[in-house]
């Protein structure tokens, strides 16, 4: 379960930087202080569903398209660009 996690939040901050978002910007979304993105990011807090879903809905995805492996993904018009 901790790799699951690892890689999900890897992909959180991958995807915010290639959008360009800060974390102040992202976290203005989510509707939370850049310090929690920020502990998010670097795998310092469980993720609930709830937040699963405030993150993804913040970057325009599923909350699949962030649990998903790279090599899992089916390009739906590569959704997580």
């Amino acid at each position: 379960m901790r790799a699951v996690r690892s890689a999900m939040t890897t992909r959180i901050r991958e995807i915010r930087r290639r959008r360009g978002l800060t974390l102040q910007a992202l976290a203005e979304k989510v509707g939370t202080t850049p310090q929690t993105i920020q502990r998010l990011e670097t795998n310092n807090m469980t993720v609930s569903v709830d937040w699963l879903l405030r993150i993804a809905d913040a970057l325009n995805l599923s909350a699949a398209d962030l649990l998903e492996a790279p090599h899992q993904r089916r390009d739906r018009n590569n959704p997580v660009t």
